[in-house]
């Protein structure tokens, strides 16, 4: 992944776990924006960064909601992640 910005699949999974909590399914939301199942991931594992964007904004119009990422991190702030 040479030259592609990347991000842990911690951040991702954080997402997903967000998701989860607040009554939708990730699996679902992941499948819709068209990405691999990085959630299942080893946290430390890089994912391309523009993915995490794609999952974003997928779960922003999913829950119908444009501030999904300021839930994730409410829920799981960053220094919480393993890394």
């Amino acid at each position: 992944m040479s030259g592609v910005p990347v991000i842990r699949a911690a951040v991702f999974s954080a997402a997903a776990r967000t998701l989860d909590a607040i009554g939708y399914s990730s699996e679902r939301v992941v499948a819709r924006a068209k990405l691999p199942p990085y959630q299942f991931l080893e946290p430390h594992s890089k994912i391309p960064g523009t993915h995490m964007y794609r999952l974003f904004a997928q779960a922003a119009r999913e829950i119908g909601d444009a501030a999904f990422g300021t839930m994730v991190a409410d829920r799981e702030p960053i220094t919480s992640l393993p890394g």
